[in-house]
């Protein structure tokens, strides 16, 4: 079995599953997300940090992850590589970011935070953890699928390889256990 195989993963972005495979449209978004809040970021971090020349925005977009726990908002900034640059402590450098990025939410203007929808961030560790609003979010996802129009749901991803579909057939006539699951593996 190849281990590169796409997987089926949930997401969770505003109040909304999506059961997400292999779908052009979704990680397209996401994609659009992670770029431009990794402008945002660095952007706010050249004003933050006026002196230093941390990062840039293509240096983050690759590191900006939907977190682990849902709980924790939609994407995740491991400030780990800014810690070691500016000699300080991950959860400090985070807990920085977040007062600025929450001083800049809160403000009337808002700014580009309100324009790519971010509502709150958040310092947990050595991460920083960005929560965007339900509203941002689904327009972003309408726009991505509005744009693929008919081909919603199709993929090429697979085409041209074979596959295998084994069927297991345990013994209905004994108990179920785990053990008939090695035999289907």
């Amino acid at each position: 079995m190849n281990k590169k195989m796409n997987r089926e993963r949930v997401h969770f972005l505003g109040s909304v599953w999506f059961l997400v495979k292999a779908s052009d449209s979704f990680s397209c978004m996401l994609r659009q997300l992670r770029y431009q809040t990794a402008e945002f970021l660095a952007n706010e971090l050249r004003n933050l940090l006026p002196e230093e020349n941390l990062v840039s925005a293509a240096d983050l977009a690759p590191v900006l992850e939907p977190p682990k726990k849902l709980e924790h908002g939609h994407l995740a900034f491991p400030v780990f590589p800014l810690a070691k640059k500016l000699r300080q402590p991950p959860s400090a450098i985070a807990a920085k970011i977040a007062t600025h990025l929450t001083e800049k939410i809160s403000s009337k203007d808002g700014g580009s935070a309100a324009e790519i929808g971010l509502i709150k961030a958040e310092p947990v560790g050595g991460f920083l953890n960005l929560t965007f609003s339900d509203t941002s979010l689904q327009a972003r996802l309408f726009k991505a699928v509005a744009s693929d129009g008919a081909k919603l749901g199709f993929s090429d991803v697979g085409r041209g390889k074979r596959i295998v579909i084994d069927y297991s057939s345990p013994n209905v006539a004994k108990p179920m256990h785990v053990g008939h699951l090695r035999a289907t593996a």
